[in-house]
């Protein structure tokens, strides 16, 4: 039987999601877990797969991951029982043999969150249009070794200021490393009156290279990576992520805008 599994986690104490020698990371957590339930002998040999890498610090509430499990069903209280507090699986779905999690997603969506400190949200608002269609990111994203397509597609891009913090959502098929979090510090220029609209329509179309420092991980969360098939989602393990999200905002050290907002999206989903 193969299974995808929808899973929130909190990044601050991970080195990102991808395996590392030596450093923690989600994807050894999520293995360690799976095993530890009986759902999964070996990684490799379950053929075990996700929907995106992301940097240390990102957070997901809707990153998937698919696994050949040798048993016939998935009890999401076990497996939540063997994951660290800030991994909590929250939807599944039997799949096909040869569902891959990344490769059958049709849409992510990403959500960026920070404190409003006086940004001319008029102009980030009309710069933010500007990312709809198909455009060349380079001068938006990290360079990777020998990457050759650097243009992807932006479906939606939403910017709005709500409860004194500004939320950009951005929806497209797949990003490059570091895109989001460089054309959110592009949309902050624009908003600090540091560039123009049209200095950020020139990032787009690689007319003009303005040096751009990613924004911090911290405040950027994958929110849902969507299929064509419906996940089964378990209301109890959703007010779990509540729960521990609510706990997390009582500390000032430990508050963060971007869980409030995705506390917001998750009480939407068990009314």
């Amino acid at each position: 039987m193969r299974f995808a599994v929808k899973i929130f986690y909190d990044g601050e104490n991970f080195k990102g999601f991808q395996k590392q020698p030596n450093v923690p990371t989600v994807e050894d957590e999520i293995l360690k877990a799976l095993k530890a339930c009986g759902l999964i002998r070996d990684g490799k040999e379950s053929m075990f797969n996700y929907a995106g890498r992301t940097d240390a610090g990102v957070h997901a509430l809707g990153q998937v991951i698919s696994f050949n499990s040798i048993k016939d069903e998935i009890d999401i209280f076990s497996l939540n029982d063997y994951l660290p507090y800030e991994i909590i699986a929250w939807a599944y779905i039997e799949v096909d043999p040869d569902f891959n999690a990344r490769k059958h997603a049709y849409l992510r969506w990403y959500r960026y969150v920070t404190p409003y400190n006086g940004e001319e949200i008029s102009k980030m608002k009309e710069a933010a249009k500007l990312l709809i269609g198909t455009h060349d990111f380079s001068y938006l994203s990290k360079p990777v070794k020998d990457q050759v397509q650097t243009r992807r597609e932006i479906k939606t891009a939403v910017l709005r200021k709500e409860h004194e913090n500004i939320v950009f959502d951005i929806t497209g098929a797949s990003f490059l490393w570091k895109m989001v979090r460089k054309i959110w510090s592009a949309l902050q220029m624009v908003g600090r009156r540091e560039i123009s609209v049209e200095d950020f329509r020139k990032l787009l179309d690689k007319e003009k290279n303005i040096p751009l420092t990613p924004a911090e991980p911290e405040n950027l969360v994958l929110m849902d990576v969507f299929y064509e098939i419906p996940f089964i989602v378990s209301s109890f393990a959703v007010k779990e992520i509540i729960y521990y999200l609510k706990k997390k905002q009582k500390n000032p050290k430990e508050r963060r805008p971007v869980f409030q907002s995705i506390i917001e999206d998750l009480q939407t989903r068990i009314k």
